[in-house]
């Protein structure tokens, strides 16, 4: 058998990060932030002299997909001695005169706005920095979108199943980009900061210089992005890029946390710090035990707001309970604005008398109307 050769119009074949942001920001229009057009500059911020091979990576993958390259244009004040346009007639003494007049004629019409693509491509061969001055129309038909989406969902599918085609350099299989991914939002603290909805980026400190994470040579970002929002991990409500032509481009994305990625995180958590794990809450003398320690919450056994609150959730440790629930189980029948308040402040207090003892600042999880023990810190079952 033969040695396999690359071929960019192989569904198979391996696409760099930045051609496959390019791809998914360009047909994906709930993430342009302009209505009308977008120019190469938008779709990536690499240098200029990428432009054209990137254009004509978009057309390739268009084309593989069955949709038909949209609309493009100039700009009206395209600089005649920026671009060199009008082609001149001394620069095509090896072609017809029908092929001159063609040429010419397709000069005009660029700077008139008012050419095709099929004129663009006549153009191209002479100026070779043309690509910076064009915009591309931004209609995609609803079923163009579905077919692009197909297409990326095919490509992902042997990302996720490590069949990618390496031509010149590796990256890591699919179950290593996810454990990445992961060491990424624990180590920016995103769900306990944030919660679930956040902003991530590549790069490896903000403010910073996008660089590949520690020993991770073959991490790609936007890969692991659209991999994990089709396995449903994560929703992903916008991707766009920074950077200039003189440093590594810094990839944003704004995501949505799902469940199977929280509980892979708790998971990742709990494995790494198994020390950090609630074991148990002594009614008869108020005490939290927790990573190693023995927590009193309330002097001389008094029932405290903070003690009613851990009695109500380590009966069911794994659930939210709503703040309603909580009040009920503590005997309220009726809640005015005092009584709703009671579990946040008391949750607050549990907190702070953990962090105390432990350092941990969120062994309850919450915000002002659910509560629960932070799924990160109870015991790993079996199952």
């Amino acid at each position: 058998m033969g040695v396999k050769k690359k071929d960019d119009n192989e569904i198979s074949y391996f696409i760099e990060d930045a051609n496959f942001f390019a791809l998914w920001y360009f047909t994906t229009p709930m993430f342009h932030t302009k209505d009308e057009h977008l120019t190469l500059r938008d779709i990536s911020p690499n240098s200029r002299i990428t432009y054209r091979g990137l254009f004509d990576f978009l057309r390739a993958r268009l084309e593989m997909a069955g949709v038909e390259f949209p609309s493009i244009g100039s700009f009206s004040d395209v600089a005649s001695e920026e671009t060199y346009i009008p082609i001149r007639a001394e620069e095509l003494k090896d072609h017809s005169e029908a092929e001159k007049k063609k040429i010419i004629s397709a000069s005009k019409k660029f700077i008139g706005d008012n050419f095709e693509l099929k004129e663009f491509d006549l153009l191209t061969p002479f100026r070779y920095d043309l690509h910076s001055w064009i915009y591309i129309e931004t209609d995609f038909s609803v079923e163009d979108v579905k077919k692009m989406k197909s297409h990326l969902d095919e490509y992902i599918d042997k990302f996720l199943n490590n069949e990618l085609f390496v031509f010149d350099r590796n990256y890591l299989v699919f179950e290593k980009q996810k454990e990445t991914f992961i060491e990424k939002v624990r180590g920016m603290s995103a769900l306990e900061k944030y919660g679930e909805n956040f902003v991530i980026t590549n790069e490896d400190k903000p403010y910073g210089i996008a660089i590949k994470p520690k020993g991770k040579d073959g991490f790609l970002f936007i890969h692991t992005l659209y991999a994990l929002q089709k396995l449903g991990y994560i929703g992903v409500m916008r991707i766009w890029s920074t950077g200039d032509s003189m440093s590594v481009p810094t990839y944003h994305a704004n995501i949505v946390a799902f469940d199977p990625l929280i509980e892979e995180i708790q998971t990742s958590f709990r494995k790494e710090n198994p020390e950090t794990v609630f074991e148990s809450y002594d009614e008869k003398h108020n005490v939290l035990k927790f990573a190693g320690k023995e927590i009193e919450l309330s002097k001389k056994k008094k029932e405290t707001d903070a003690v009613l609150l851990i009695k109500t959730l380590v009966k069911e440790p794994e659930r939210y309970w709503f703040n309603d629930e909580v009040l009920e189980d503590w005997g309220y029948k009726e809640f005015d604005d005092t009584s709703k308040k009671k579990a946040y402040f008391s949750a607050r207090k549990v907190n702070d008398l953990v962090k105390m003892e432990t350092g941990v600042e969120d062994f309850i999880d919450h915000n002002t109307s659910k509560f629960r023990i932070n799924p990160k810190y109870l015991k790993l079952t079996d199952s």
